[in-house]
């Protein structure tokens, strides 16, 4: 499904704004029984190798995390980061973290890191940043290895932090950006996504 569904019978050709996971009409691109149904589904989970707390397997919401490559995926975004990251009332560290978005600069229009950061108990800075775009979606093991993420930092130094990001598969980026802070004496005591590839 899309965000634009095609109207049948009488206004044949028409566009109306859809639901991205049932087709339904919604203004907000995901309606409020889709949205229940997240809400549902989203169950926290530990992945101890990679010190990772996440809410999904990629593919029971697949739709969702590819929404991020559509100008209209901040609407999805918007709705799901608290009714996901809502569920973590508090932080759950025995010491003061801070979140660090991986890479929260706007693309196409918007930031999905940021979109999810801002839900989280515990605050934030924006200072990680890519130097350069890479696309790993869909790319091996390899290739992922050949074209590590370059980083630059501009946030507080000193700190424990958290990293977030929308979907973790290797868990390469993770240990690139953490390697990387360590330079700036930041500590990473763990990692938060939505999902898990």
């Amino acid at each position: 499904m899309g965000f634009f569904q095609v109207l049948k019978g009488k206004k044949q050709g028409h566009l109306y704004p859809s639901c991205l996971l049932c087709g339904n009409m919604s203004f907000g691109g995901i309606c409020r029984r889709c949205l229940r149904g997240v809400e549902e589904l989203a169950e926290p989970q530990i992945d101890k190798k990679l010190n990772l707390l996440y809410f999904f397997q990629y593919k029971d919401i697949e739709p969702i995390i590819k929404a991020k490559y559509h100008p209209f995926g901040n609407r999805v975004l918007e709705k799901i980061a608290p009714v996901v990251f809502g569920k973590i009332a508090k932080n759950p560290f025995p010491f003061p973290v801070v979140g660090i978005p991986i890479d929260p600069v706007p693309y196409r229009g918007f930031s999905h890191t940021a979109i999810l950061a801002r839900h989280l108990p515990f605050p934030l800075t924006y200072g990680l940043k890519a130097k350069e775009r890479v696309q790993y979606s869909g790319k091996d093991m390899e290739f992922r290895l050949k074209n590590l993420r370059k980083f630059t930092y501009s946030g507080p130094r000193g700190i424990r932090g958290v990293l977030i990001d929308d979907l973790v598969t290797t868990g390469l980026t993770l240990k690139v950006a953490s390697q990387f802070l360590e330079k700036f004496q930041v500590e990473i005591v763990g990692s938060i996504a939505l999902a898990r590839g």
